[in-house]
């Protein structure tokens, strides 16, 4: 009797413990570590414009009596490049098994340009850049990310631009600097990541106020929209 108790106590033990190994092994294989974690990016490629600002954008002067000049012509943007600089910024733990994270995607640094496709240049003016859209700024806003496989990552964005521009073009048939701004422009972006390489796709739109800085000055909104993709680092 004493050893059908003892077996039947072995097989218990058995079972529970086999039991148990198994249910370990469930939740070993259904556990997702964390790899969304906070990080400083670089980010380097090209900028495509988009919609009117591929084409040339014109504006009567009306001050002007010659009617050969009484026009402001912002020529069509061509290919340029793009630098960013920022840092990922998550805020509260990771949720949904580990999977999504929120957080704050901000770029300190953002500068572009765009080459222009002028007709002609003034005399004496060889270095073609001196004519292209340049752009400095700061762009801030919301990501999510997304974890769906080992430490690949999807970053959704959107962020509020804010940036200054300059440019050197005709006014009235003569040849003057020009400096903008806008402080709102949006910009929806997609980052892949996988470790410490990204690609990025970017979809920036809205519209540059041109006026020097000065209310003085007659002012020129121009559609500045663009398409970007860059490639960067991540480094956490």
């Amino acid at each position: 009797m004493k050893k059908v108790f003892t077996v039947s106590l072995l097989l218990l033990c058995i079972i529970s413990l086999n039991s148990f190994s198994q249910d370990t092994i469930v939740n070993k294989s259904t556990y997702h570590k964390n790899y969304i974690h906070d990080g400083s990016y670089l980010k380097l490629g090209a900028s495509f414009p988009a919609g009117l600002y591929g084409k040339d954008q014109s504006f009567k002067e009306g001050n002007t009596p010659d009617p050969a000049k009484n026009y402001v012509i912002f020529p069509a943007a061509k290919l340029g490049g793009v630098l960013d600089v920022g840092y990922l910024i998550y805020l509260g733990p990771a949720f949904a098994g580990n999977h999504l994270r929120a957080g704050i995607d901000a770029t300190f640094l953002s500068i572009s340009f765009n080459q222009t496709n002028l007709p002609f240049y003034p005399q004496d003016e060889n270095e073609k850049w001196k004519f292209w859209y340049f752009y400095l700024g700061q762009k801030f806003g919301p990501v999510i990310t997304i974890n769906p496989y080992n430490q690949i990552m999807i970053d959704l964005s959107y962020k509020l631009n804010a940036y200054m521009s300059y440019f050197h073009h005709q006014f009235g048939g003569d040849w003057k600097d020009d400096w903008g701004k806008n402080l709102l422009q949006s910009e929806v972006s997609i980052n892949i990541r996988y470790r410490l390489i990204l690609a990025s796709f970017q979809y920036n739109f809205g519209e540059c106020l041109y006026n020097r800085f000065d209310t003085k000055y007659p002012s020129y909104k121009i559609d500045n929209s663009t398409f970007r993709i860059l490639v960067g680092f991540v480094f956490h």
